[in-house]
């Protein structure tokens, strides 16, 4: 029957946990633990990470259901002492805050978090609460799929981090109004920065000049790829002898 057939499916899933967590002493060397989907059960992560992955410095994870992620972010946040290294994490749901929830649980637990990829939607609110969380030093931020207003990337940009790269994927259409370009401008706070990606932008030429107008020390690499130089200009793209000394060679 279906139910039989669940229930099997579901004890089958928590002896491969379990045998995942007897094989961390087996696997000392191990940095990066991709789990994809099956981390989304509040027991299997417990039994994960009951067991010490002493060198474990990246895990990626999915997660679709805000109760069950809750209760995943629990099982982790207990587990804390097992994971000494963990520094970056990388996250795919269809529900932003549930992306919001978890790394703000990790930053309870005291994690120095120096990279986090969000791949999901996240608003304004959600770049709000990973500024204010206080354990993170993030170094590299990759926001895929963004719905940020002009607010929303000045509160980026004025995040305290020691931030070097920066990779923004929004959608194009979202992101012609003049005000914009300060704020995308804005970035450049982070003197740190090496790197910047601004996938499917479509500025208008008065904000790229903005972007241009700002001074990026450490700026090294700018990709403005797949749709960055969409759109018809209403006018020129005229940089001034400043401007253009400014951009990165």
């Amino acid at each position: 029957s279906t139910d039989e057939f669940a229930d099997e499916l579901v004890a089958t899933s928590m002896a491969a946990a379990r045998a995942l967590a007897a094989a961390a002493a087996r696997l000392p060397a191990l940095r990066r633990l991709d789990l994809g989907p099956f981390a989304r059960s509040p027991q299997r992560a417990k039994a994960l990470f009951g067991a010490a992955w002493l060198q474990l410095e990246e895990l990626r994870f999915e997660v679709f259901d805000m109760d069950a992620a809750r209760k995943v972010c629990a099982a982790l946040a207990a587990a804390w002492r097992n994971l000494p290294r963990l520094r970056s994490l990388w996250m795919h749901s269809e529900d932003g805050a549930i992306l919001i929830a978890v790394p703000r649980a990790f930053a309870a637990a005291g994690w120095r978090l120096e990279k986090l990829t969000i791949h999901s939607t996240i608003d304004d609110a959600g770049i709000s609460a990973l500024a204010a969380a206080p354990a993170f030093a993030l170094r590299e931020l990759r926001l895929l799929t963004g719905e940020l207003t002009a607010a929303g990337l000045r509160a980026l940009g004025a995040a305290p981090w020691p931030l070097e790269k920066l990779f923004f994927q929004g959608q194009a259409a979202e992101y012609v109004d003049d005000e914009y370009g300060p704020a995308f401008a804005a970035l450049a706070q982070h003197k740190g920065l090496r790197e910047l990606d601004l996938l499917d932008m479509c500025l208008l030429a008065t904000n790229m000049k903005a972007l241009f107008d700002a001074a990026w020390p450490a700026l090294t690499r700018l990709s403005l790829s797949e749709g960055g130089l969409w759109g018809q200009w209403e006018e020129p793209l005229a940089l001034d002898d400043a401007s253009l000394a400014r951009a990165p060679k």
